[in-house]
């Protein structure tokens, strides 16, 4: 049950992780302030390397499960935060070419 829960928390994390990389991209490219999205994605790579750790015990403790739970709750919390702001984005983007 445990590898489930780190593979879930895990998968959820990637797909932040790869919005992040493009957003940092995409600021750099344009010469926008790409501080404040090094440091999420610093955090974030911390968390992932918990999640592979936990993901090599055979049976992680208490803490060890409700931070799995956070983790990807929080995951899944930033990912809808980057796909609105992916969104809004791409409006201004729209609304200035029109």
């Amino acid at each position: 049950m445990e590898g489930v829960l780190v593979s879930a928390a895990a998968g959820a994390l990637n797909s932040v992780l790869e919005k992040l990389g493009s957003l940092l991209v995409n600021e750099y490219n344009h010469g926008g302030g790409s501080r404040e999205i090094k440091s999420l994605t610093d955090e974030l790579t911390a968390m992932h390397a918990f999640l592979l750790k936990v993901s090599d015990e055979e049976d992680p403790d208490v803490q060890d499960k409700v931070w799995m739970s956070m983790v990807r709750e929080l995951s899944y919390d930033i990912e809808d935060s980057i796909d609105d702001f992916m969104q809004d984005e791409a409006n201004k983007g729209r609304s200035s070419t029109s």
